[in-house]
């Protein structure tokens, strides 16, 4: 019986920035995928081990900031909400390109979704205000999820929300606080990711606009801080983040499960 993962995959078909389902077989009762083979693994790892040279490289975090969202908006397109979307379930292959992968809690039109409970999922700290408050994934939750993506790469080697447990977080957040402005990055890509945390979903920009924001980011070469903005964007609660980097001990989960 194919995995949820597998049949996802199957649906979205070949997109340059997606893994690629190479083939299915099953032997003695179990399953298995075989998948297109990435030799640089995570972006959550590769973010950690590359902190320091990818400070000064935006142009590379620029594009792999649009190849994930050149992916989720082909994704988006095929009605599929990836529900699981992280730096973890990123993979790095040659020359920087970035695939999503990851889509064992995925849903797809006309099947019911994986029970997936904040509370077991392998980390909280990408999900929406009501993914964590009420339990709903959305097209606008995976939106919100690639805000804090774009958040860890312009901050490379932190990992967000680290001031407090998760209790203490999610109320934090359902009173309106968000992420800190990164440093050394324009405001406009602060803009970008404030844009992704409205507290409504509705009014959260679609990848396809948000593609084409970055990709103007990149064109206009419109990387560093404007200093006289900076404090007008910088979040009144900054004082809650610890900005030491700090590698998580969080395992990677997939989330693959049979359906």
């Amino acid at each position: 019986m194919l995995t949820n993962e597998a049949k996802t995959l199957e649906l979205i078909r070949e997109h340059v920035n997606v893994v690629q389902l190479l083939g299915t077989c099953q032997h003695q009762g179990t399953f298995y995928e075989v998948q297109e083979y990435l030799p640089n693994g995570t972006l959550h790892r590769f973010l950690r081990e590359s902190s320091r040279n990818l400070m000064n490289a935006k142009e590379t975090i620029l594009d792999i900031a649009i190849g994930i969202a050149t992916g989720m908006e082909f994704i988006s397109r095929q009605q599929v909400v990836h529900r699981n979307l992280s730096t973890k379930n990123i993979l790095m292959g040659h020359n920087m390109a970035v695939k999503i992968s990851g889509f064992g809690y995925a849903t797809r039109p006309g099947v019911p979704p994986i029970q997936n409970p904040v509370s077991v999922l392998t980390t909280w700290r990408p999900k929406s205000v009501e993914s964590l408050t009420y339990g709903i994934h959305t097209k606008e939750s995976d939106i919100w999820s690639y805000g804090v993506i774009l958040w860890e790469i312009t901050s490379p080697g932190r990992t967000p929300y680290n001031a407090h447990p998760f209790h203490k977080m999610k109320q934090l957040i359902n009173q309106g606080y968000r992420l800190p402005k990164p440093k050394h990055w324009h405001s406009s890509m602060y803009e970008l990711m404030r844009q992704c945390w409205l507290q409504e979903p509705t009014e959260r920009p679609p990848f396809h606009n948000l593609t084409m924001a970055l990709k103007g980011i990149r064109k206009k070469k419109q990387f560093y801080p404007n200093i006289t903005m900076e404090s007008n964007l910088t979040d009144s609660s900054l004082d809650l983040e610890d900005f030491d980097i700090v590698a998580s001990s969080e395992p990677e989960d997939t989330g693959t499960q049979q359906v």
